[in-house]
């Protein structure tokens, strides 16, 4: 059997997935009527928009390089795609700006464009994924170790502010299954001093259902017995 490697790509993913998703379903059937709710819709696509620029940048800056420092001759289907998408995501931050500024009827309108222009850029990055997840995963464990590969996750970590790691963290225990989420946070709360780990635990819990809750708590308990 051969022996599971660290991917790096894996939990972002899946909690760029859940965001981009659920953004999505939200423009969709947000009441342009409704200007309260048109603001909040329309902060979430900020805020994916946003995470979105930063992990294209992040990307380049760690994971894109380290593969082409090992292959340079090596072309990255994954570096053209992030050049449209940056482009892409100014496009959809215009759209959006429109949509806020729209009154009456133009309203309406201007979320239906920007709700078919966030689907096909949704498309287009659920494929984008998909080929980082296999080709560029691949090429990562060509060319490097599980623990190299760790080291350029815990560079990426540490370059991010405090306010982006949280919430990013946040997404990524809200997208994962229990057992991901159990194995990822009993990691932290055997290397976190305690204060910082139940200051991580109370920024999660709400993102979690009553039942996900009771899970993690029982998950994190039988660790600490078994440890």
């Amino acid at each position: 059997m051969t022996a599971q490697r660290f991917d790096i790509y894996a939990p972002i993913h899946k909690a760029f997935r859940l965001l981009m998703t659920e953004t999505l379903v939200a423009v969709g059937r947000v009441d342009e009527n409704d200007l309260p709710q048109v603001e909040q819709t329309l902060g979430q696509v900020g805020r994916l928009l946003a995470f979105c620029r930063m992990h294209v940048e992040d990307e380049n800056r760690f994971v894109h390089s380290a593969i082409l420092a090992r292959r340079p001759a090596g072309a990255l289907q994954t570096q053209q795609d992030h050049e449209h998408h940056l482009s892409d995501i100014a496009a959809l931050e215009a759209l959006a700006a429109e949509a806020g500024a729209a009154t009456g009827p133009a309203r309406a309108q201007r979320l239906h464009q920007l709700y078919r222009a966030l689907a096909r850029f949704i498309g287009e990055n659920l494929v984008h994924m998909e080929v980082e997840e296999s080709e560029n995963n691949a090429a990562l464990w060509s060319l490097y170790s599980d623990q190299e590969i760790l080291a350029i996750h815990d560079q990426i970590l540490a370059s991010l502010p405090p306010e982006a790691a949280m919430a990013g963290l946040v997404m990524i225990v809200q997208a994962s299954r229990p057992s991901e989420r159990a194995g990822m946070l009993g990691g932290m709360a055997r290397t976190m001093p305690a204060p910082a780990f139940d200051a991580v635990l109370e920024a999660i819990r709400p993102a979690l259902s009553p039942l996900d809750r009771q899970k993690l708590s029982l998950a994190l308990e039988q660790q600490a017995l078994a440890a």
